[in-house]
C-alpha cells in the first residue's frame, strides 16, 4: 500500500508541476502561498539522508520533486531565492551530482535544476563559485 501511495504522490506532483509550468499565474501563486516548494525540498532531503537511492521508487520520487520545483523557481524569483538561500537546494543538487552511481532520471532532473538556477544572473554571481568548488 505504501508503494501505491508513493506512486500517487509522484503522479500528483507531476500534474502539479505541469500546472505550475503551464498554468495561469493565480494557480502558481496558490502553490507559492502553500509553501509547496518548502515541503518538497524537505521530502527530497529526507530521501537523500535515507540513502536509499538504489530503490527505483525513491529515484522516481526524487526526480519528480526536481521536475516540479524547477519550473516553480523559474516562474517566481522569490521561490528561487528562497530555495537557494534558505533551503540550500544547491547543496542537495551538488551532492546528487557527486554520487558515483546515481540513477539517470535523478541526474537529469538535478542537472536541469542546477542549470536553471545558474541561468539567473543574481544566482550565478552568488553561487557559481560554490558549485565549481563542490563539483
Amino acid at each position: 500500500e505504501a508503494q501505491s501511495l508513493r506512486e500517487l504522490f509522484s503522479d500528483v506532483l507531476t500534474l502539479s508541476g505541469n500546472l505550475v509550468e503551464h498554468g495561469p499565474d493565480h494557480v502558481m501563486d496558490k502553490f507559492v502561498v502553500a509553501s509547496t516548494h518548502v515541503r518538497v525540498i524537505s521530502r527530497a532531503t529526507r530521501i537523500m539522508e535515507g540513502g536509499r537511492l538504489t530503490d527505483p521508487m525513491e529515484c522516481t520520487t526524487l526526480a519528480t520533486i526536481f521536475n516540479f520545483i524547477t519550473p516553480m523557481m523559474q516562474r517566481n524569483q522569490n521561490v528561487l531565492r528562497d530555495c537557494c538561500e534558505s533551503f540550500h537546494i544547491l547543496d542537495l543538487l551538488c551532492s546528487i551530482m557527486m554520487q558515483h552511481s546515481i540513477d539517470p532520471l535523478i541526474l537529469r532532473s538535478a542537472c536541469l535544476s542546477l542549470t536553471m538556477i545558474l541561468q539567473d544572473t543574481e544566482m550565478y554571481f552568488k553561487y557559481a563559485g560554490k558549485v565549481i568548488d563542490d563539483l
